[in-house]
């Protein structure tokens, strides 16, 4: 499952029939310094490269502790953690339930919605892959990034914005930290783990929304 398809893609395919609030998670997405330098393999031209603030750092050791606590864990105890993500999100930003059913009817009860059961099957097989096959290599983290990035600027129009994401980012942390592991230094490792690489994906996201959306207007300047 390519992380093309994760939030977006499921978005808008059919007409499928469509709460609880959460604490602040202590664990914060960083910020987005734009800095456009540097020579690399990139879909985009070599004189727009875009080097992210925060770099991917994740270790071997990172890699190993996503994978023992993906399956000790997430799976054992939270494996709806990405249905839960989702959930939160939406009651935390009610806009994001018009933006899932693309401004058509959604069912009252969400926990019963297949469109939205779809998205996060999506999200927790990306993941799944991202982690237990590519080992979290930056090249291809980065390169499905910036396919989703060009998705939410694809679905801007339903009113999708790169801003959601720091929504989805924190119910995400908040419910990964109440996941009980109970070596504190892997659990340090793991939460870190998940920071690193959402952060990241955040940022190439948030990149490629804008670049495509610059290029859309400079197509189309009266639309």
């Amino acid at each position: 499952m390519s992380f093309y398809n994760i939030f977006c893609s499921a978005f808008c395919v059919g007409n499928s029939k469509q709460k609880r609030t959460t604490k602040n998670a202590s664990i914060h997405p960083q910020q987005v310094v734009s800095v456009i330098t540097a020579k690399s393999q990139s879909p985009f031209h070599a004189e727009d490269r875009f080097v992210p603030f925060t770099q991917l750092t994740i270790t071997s050791q990172h890699v190993e502790i996503l994978k023992k606590y993906w399956e000790e864990v997430i799976v054992v105890q939270r494996k709806d953690i990405f249905h839960k993500t989702m959930l939160f999100s939406i009651e935390a930003s009610p806009k994001l339930n018009e933006i899932i059913a693309c401004q058509k009817y959604c069912v009252r009860d969400l926990t019963q919605w297949p469109k939205l059961h779809r998205i996060c099957q999506a999200q927790f097989d990306f993941f799944h892959n991202l982690i237990f096959n590519l080992n979290c290599d930056p090249a291809a983290v980065e390169k499905e990034a910036i396919k989703l990035g060009k998705t939410h600027c694809e679905y801007a129009k339903y009113g999708l914005k790169p801003q959601f994401l720091d929504i989805w980012t924190q119910q995400f942390l908040n419910l990964a930290e109440r996941l009980k592991i109970k070596d504190p230094e892997e659990r340090k490792l793991f939460l870190d783990a998940w920071l690193n690489l959402i952060s990241y994906i955040v940022e190439w996201m948030n990149y490629s929304y804008a670049k495509h959306m610059s290029e859309q207007r400079q197509k189309c300047p009266y639309q």
